[in-house]
């Protein structure tokens, strides 16, 4: 059987595609330095900053924008009248591309373009 996958669109045509795993929950406990790139992604406690070309840093969450706010929640972002949204440039969500001082977890998962650039954020305008 002949398989076609177009992961941009998650769509594959005669196979199953297999179920996007569900991030683990970070306790608010565990220090921002201490979580690694993509489950950074995934606090309510800390935002993600690049550093430059694939280093990152997880800081704790400073300010409006980054309070309160899941870093990849654009709708809560947008709402709030002093936040405006800065889409990602040449950030891929999958391991190797990149890092904090903590390495991403498991196998790479999937291709990207470009890789190592900063994620989306919610900025003060």
């Amino acid at each position: 059987m002949r398989v076609f996958c177009l992961w941009a669109l998650s769509a594959c045509v005669g196979a199953e595609v297999p179920a996007t795993p569900v991030p683990e929950t970070i306790a608010a406990s565990v220090p921002c330095d201490q979580i690694s790139r993509l489950d950074c992604l995934n606090t309510d406690h800390c935002t993600l900053h690049s550093t430059g070309p694939g280093g990152y840093e997880c800081l704790p969450d400073v300010g409006v924008c980054e309070v309160g706010i899941r870093q990849e929640d654009k709708a809560a972002c947008q709402a709030n009248l002093s936040c405006t949204w800065v889409d990602a440039n040449c950030f891929c969500p999958f391991p190797g591309y990149g890092q904090t001082k903590v390495p991403d977890r498991g196998e790479s998962g999937g291709a990207c373009a470009c890789g190592g650039g900063p994620p989306a954020m919610c900025v003060p305008k």
